[in-house]
């Protein structure tokens, strides 16, 4: 351990490395389902933040509109959203909420930035440059105030809805650290979590298997005719779509 500059750790116990195994278990297997568009929608209103339930989630996150209120601190603004946006990234996707705070009480994000820019057109701007590979999978929504909205005045509540990112694993470019969802939190990725993003499926994958034969043998003009009917199951075994494919006969001499 000295000879990498490191600390002596102490071992885990059983049981956090159960919870630590799991956790990682969870989330590639969130990355391998195909239902998980629910994560990006067209717009986003005050109800349905308010449905989303307490305490802290793998799926989602909330911060505090107080991050942009400290001018003079905007490093730390930085940190925090590329550290949500390679945890998300890296862990299938999931939706980072600005304007809200832990006990679920909006207090909102300023709706202008900088100068004329508005918090959202910001963010829209600053997120790519933010991660290693640069983002590309994400959506910025102003949600929607319900009528008797508790969003405070001049104020909005911002959803960030991030996908599975097919260049993951993304690395925050302010601190070069990778880092993925674990029990509510975005914490550095294990190495072994990082080799397992890298040896994803990124491309269509197809397998087919010849399920039956129907052969049928007649003459015409005392010349011998044979029609072989070769019946295929093909399936895509990767994670992305084949929208063009074909299956190709090939000639064997003269047949």
């Amino acid at each position: 351990w000295p000879m990498f500059g490191m600390k002596r750790r102490t071992p885990d116990t059983a049981t956090q490395r159960r919870l630590r195994l799991l956790s990682v278990v969870n989330a590639l297997a969130r990355q391998e389902q195909s239902d998980m568009t629910f994560l990006k929608r067209e717009d986003w209103t005050e109800d349905q933040i308010n449905e989303l339930p307490s305490g802290e989630h793998d799926y989602f996150d909330r911060n505090s509109g107080a991050l942009f209120d400290n001018v003079s601190d905007r490093n730390n603004l930085s940190d925090t959203l590329a550290k949500a946006a390679s945890a998300f990234a890296n862990s299938g996707g999931g939706n980072l909420i600005l304007g809200v705070t832990d006990a679920g009480v909006m207090d909102g994000v300023p709706r202008i930035f900088s100068g004329r820019t508005t918090t959202r057109d910001w963010l829209e701007q600053k997120l790519p440059q933010l991660l290693d590979y640069r983002l590309g999978d994400f959506r910025v929504h102003v949600v929607l105030p319900a009528s008797n909205s508790k969003i405070p005045s001049g104020r909005d509540v911002i959803v960030l809805d991030f996908g599975d990112s097919a260049l993951a694993p993304h690395q925050s470019a302010r601190d070069h650290t990778y880092y993925y969802r674990s029990a509510g939190r975005s914490i550095p990725a294990p190495h072994f979590y990082l080799e397992l993003l890298r040896q994803r499926l990124t491309s269509p994958s197809l397998d087919f298997n010849l399920t039956g034969i129907e052969v049928d043998a007649w003459s015409n003009e005392q010349l011998p005719m044979l029609r072989v009917d070769a019946k295929f199951i093909v399936e895509n075994k990767g994670r992305v779509a084949a929208y063009k494919w074909a299956l190709v006969p090939r000639t064997l001499g003269d047949i």
